[in-house]
């Protein structure tokens, strides 16, 4: 097909989107919205080339899986396999063992299914995440294993215009109706799935189709094409994916479709410096996540936006270099020969099977800690945090709580703790403390789920919370429990934009949906206080700006065996404040409320200390070590005792 400079600009448009939106997430929130431009270019572009060969007579499979191949596997594996020795050197043992398990799923093309498991795109850990932005690559490389094969039956023996089209517009809206559905109730899934991403590339076929490779010179429909993709990059955010990838895609089918050169949106795609980082945009794409994510991990603090800025700029001096060195040469094959280059196929062979043994060296070993000098390798192991009772994606729990989740059963007296992975850190500590004056725990924990009836998180981890915590406390006020520990991440949950109830979503953003909430906290707390039962508040422990184990142990490494850790006083009111406004609104004649602050928080420097004395109370940013579980154990037992 013919080049189009147009085209180039636009991939430039989407790639520096997704990485100004990785370095200052706050001053471009929709950049996000560059991948989904780039599915719509890649359905178009693909959709162009395999009609044209059908309609010639020379379409290959073999020969389509070859060269999409030779574009995507070189520069890719290439990019893993520089990651793999800065992972080595500078991850700790449970950062590298995330690392090898996501260097397995980029090999596979199942990354967008890998992440999914582990965390939403948008979670704050996940800009430690070296291959995360592989997951584009995992829709896109599923998406060629199917669509080749769906043009060809269709087309069969020539190209049926008509028909094509009918069969894009129609998956396309099958897809859409899809994502629809599941930005509502599964946005995670909504997020990384082919079938919920299909409608975008389905869409680019059929402006292929539409276009027919004619001239279509309508320079005010680029134009508003232009701006419907200006709109969903900076007038939306993560809150709004569906509202703002259907902008994006809109406005990208209005560009491809109608920008030439000769009109303005032509001749501004065209432009010499877009035309450049368009054509290096895909190893671009591919080297700014990981230097974003090794300068986040190597630096002890947070890299400011002088150090974004510059690694921008290294992105994409790398980006050249290996578009220049790598992509180049391997794209250049004749395309007169039809034949499978069985050296390529080998190569690219060997390549996958050392990257996959290195992820599954990284994963059985959990990190390899033995890399680690032993003082630093114990210091890790030993400020762990608790997952255990820590159900995760149980809508229908058999038995609350489970007999091995119940601390100190040989008691009379029972309490117990209901609420998410920071009530899981903090119960075993819980437990000895309260073994000590007789009395059992029973811990029912469950991830991301806040302890209120009838309000979840909009994450896909949280999809079973309601029932699982509805359970929880009917085991509770039929089993004659008198004391109940309400703990969870309150900071991130009352941070979240959207939160469910009843399927529907609730926007705390608006004075409405902050009323439900604390209605519903309210509601929550008076159940068990009506039903007998002695009600605690954990209040907000401090967090860390970056992973507090990891940055001590990066400390110990330089000579400092005892390095202090803390957050300033400000900042962690200054994030509290939501959650502390809820809990400190909520009501009731026998509710013990407990601040973590006044142990972590009381220094003369007005800092809160996350780490000190060879101990860390933080484990990542949020979840308590034993020590710091330690800490909170005391001031609960301290306030329910006394």
């Amino acid at each position: 097909m013919k080049y189009r400079t147009e085209i180039e600009g636009l991939r430039a448009v989407a790639v520096l989107s997704v990485i100004v939106f990785h370095a200052y997430p706050n001053a471009l929130p929709g950049g996000f919205i560059g991948v989904d431009i780039f599915f719509v270019i890649s359905g178009y572009l693909i959709t162009s080339i395999i009609l044209r060969d059908i309609e010639a007579g020379t379409f290959s499979i073999a020969r389509f899986f070859e060269k999409r191949a030779r574009r995507i596997l070189p520069a890719l594996f290439f990019v893993i396999a520089c990651c793999v020795p800065a992972g080595w050197y500078w991850m700790m043992p449970a950062e590298l063992r995330a690392f090898s398990d996501s260097v397995i799923a980029a090999c596979l093309s199942v990354s967008n299914i890998f992440f999914w498991t582990k965390s939403g795109y948008f979670s704050p850990e996940t800009a430690q995440m070296p291959l995360l932005h592989t997951w584009s690559l995992g829709v896109e490389e599923q998406f060629y294993a199917i669509y080749p094969f769906l043009l060809r039956v269709i087309g069969k023996k020539s190209y049926k215009k008509n028909a094509t089209l009918l069969f894009l517009v129609a998956g396309a809206t099958v897809s859409i109706i899809v994502s629809y559905i599941c930005s509502k109730y599964y946005p995670e899934l909504n997020f990384y799935f082919l079938p919920t991403r299909a409608w975008e590339f389905f869409f680019g076929g059929a402006c292929a189709v539409f276009s027919g490779g004619r001239e279509r010179d309508h320079g005010w429909w680029a134009c508003a094409g232009i701006i419907l993709i200006g709109a969903a990059v900076i007038c939306f955010d993560e809150s709004s994916q569906f509202p703002a990838a259907s902008l994006a895609v809109a406005g990208t089918c209005l560009v491809l479709t109608f920008a030439r050169s000769g009109n303005f949106v032509g001749n501004s795609l065209s432009l010499p410096p877009l035309v450049m980082v368009g054509s290096i945009s895909y190893s671009a794409y591919l080297w700014h996540q990981p230097l974003f994510a090794f300068a986040k991990i190597r630096s002890v603090d947070v890299p400011n936006g002088m150090t974004m800025f510059a690694l921008i700029v290294v992105s994409l001096a790398l980006a050249y270099c290996t578009y220049r060195f790598i992509e180049l040469p391997f794209r250049r094959k004749p395309d007169q020969d039809i034949h499978v280059s069985k050296g390529f196929v080998g190569g690219c062979a060997v390549f996958t099977i050392a990257l996959v043994s290195f992820g599954i060296y990284g994963n059985l070993t959990k990190g390899a800690p033995s890399r680690l000098p032993p003082q630093i390798s114990n210091f890790i192991q030993e400020n762990a945090w608790n997952r255990r009772c820590l159900a995760f994606r149980d809508p229908s729990p058999l038995q609350l709580p489970e007999p091995s989740c119940v601390y100190n059963s040989e008691h009379d007296s029972s309490y117990a703790i209901v609420g998410d992975s920071i009530a899981s850190s903090l119960s075993p500590s819980l437990a000895a403390q309260l073994d000590r004056h007789g009395i059992a725990l029973e811990q029912m924990t469950h991830t991301a789920c806040a302890p209120i009836v009838g309000i979840k998180s909009s994450g896909e981890s949280a999809q079973g919370c309601p029932n699982y915590i509805q359970t929880a406390f009917e085991r509770i006020k039929a089993s004659g429990v008198k004391t109940v520990i309400l703990a969870g991440a309150w900071i991130t949950f009352f941070d979240e934009k959207n939160l469910v109830r009843n399927k529907q979503p609730i926007t705390l953003a608006s004075s409405k949906g902050k009323a439900i909430v604390r209605d519903a906290l309210q509601s929550t707390v008076n159940e068990l206080l009506e039903s007998g039962i002695r009600v605690v508040l954990l209040y907000p422990v401090p967090r860390g700006d970056s992973q507090v184990v990891a940055k001590v142990a990066k400390l110990m490494l330089t000579g400092n065996l005892k390095p202090t850790v803390s957050v300033s006083k400000e900042k962690y009111f200054s994030q509290a404040k939501d959650a502390v406004d809820y809990l400190d609104s909520i009501k009731g004649g026998n509710i013990i409320r407990v601040f973590p602050s006044h142990s972590f928080c009381n220094t003369a420097d007005n800092n809160c200390v996350l780490a000190s004395g060879g101990h860390a109370y933080i484990y990542d940013k949020l979840h308590l070590t034993r020590a710091g579980a330690d800490v909170v154990a005391k001031n609960i037992v301290g306030a329910l005792i006394n």
